[in-house]
Parts: structure tokens; sequence; C-alpha cells
């Protein structure tokens, strides 16, 4: 939610620059979610997806901090898309396949709730944070990708037989 204020204090964009900027992100989003989510889908499962695509996710937040030319920034735009892409989807079917039948709306409610107070978050933080630096809402988005893989790791070791036999029945 900070990458305009980011691209602004670090790249002095202007509104045209971060018009195509946002453009450019939204054709990425629709490519990581129409192609690739539609591709790794048919080859692994949700959980062994996220498995992957959470730390990657962490990866490209903290490579979208550093780069000294905007152009850099195009380039691995596509990474966090993707990883971003895969990682949402992926958490919603192990919610909803976990669930029972008869709580699953509960649950897939709760999930947005959560969601939405996720995104109401970083507006408070990023706007304390970019006061110390253009990166740290974004080196704080890596962090929290971060904490989410390893408390994602704990449960999947926790629970790993219940995945395996999730996994069987969607193969």
């Amino acid at each position: 939610q900070f990458i305009q204020v980011f691209l602004i204090k670090k790249f002095d964009y202007t509104e045209m620059q971060l018009g195509l900027f946002v453009a450019y992100f939204a054709v990425w989003v629709a490519i990581s979610q129409g192609v690739f989510l539609r591709f790794v889908t048919h080859f692994a499962t949700p959980v062994k997806i996220l498995l992957y695509s959470i730390p990657l996710f962490a990866f490209s937040f903290y490579a979208m901090s550093f780069p000294n030319h905007h152009k850099w920034l195009y380039a691995l735009l596509p990474l966090l898309t993707i990883f971003q892409g895969l990682t949402f989807p992926n958490l919603l079917a192990i919610l909803s396949n976990s669930s029972a039948d008869n709580v699953q709306g509960e649950v897939i409610g709760i999930n947005q709730s959560v969601q939405s107070l996720a995104t109401a978050i970083p507006p408070l933080a990023g706007g304390f944070l970019m006061t110390l630096s253009p990166k740290a809402p974004m080196l704080l988005g890596c962090y929290c990708a971060l904490m989410a893989w390893i408390i994602y790791l704990v449960y999947y070791f926790k629970n790993r037989e219940s995945f395996s036999e999730e996994e069987d029945e969607t193969i």
C-alpha cells in the first residue's frame, strides 16, 4: 500500500509515472491469477505451493526495497505479484478444505475479516515507518510474510498427517 509513497520519495515519480506503474502492477496481478495460478495448481496442491510461495513472496518484498534505479522495480514486480497470486488463493483453499461443511462459510467470513483488518494496519504502521526510511514498509512486509511462513511451517509439521490425507484426496 505504500509503494506509491516509496516511488515518490525514492525516485521522484510523477502522477503519470505512478499511473503507469500501477497499471503495470494490475497487468501482472491478472497474469499471476489467470496464468501462473492455474498452471501451478495442476501440478501441486495448495499445501505444497504455500511451502514455497510464502518465503518467495517475502523475498520479493525484500528485493523490491533495494533497487537504486526504478527500472529494476519493473523487473522485480512480476515476482511479487506472482508469489502473492500463488499465496493468497491457496491459503483460502486450505482454509476451505480443512473446514467442516457446516462452518465453512463462517471460517471464510472470519478469514475475510482478518484480511480486511490486515489492510487497515499498513497505513497506520507504514506512515510512521516512512519517516524512518522509504523502504521500511516493504521490509516490514518481508518480515510479516516470513513470520506467516514460520507459523505455516509449524502448523504444517504439527498437522502433517491430515495434510497428507487432504493431498491424497485432491490428487
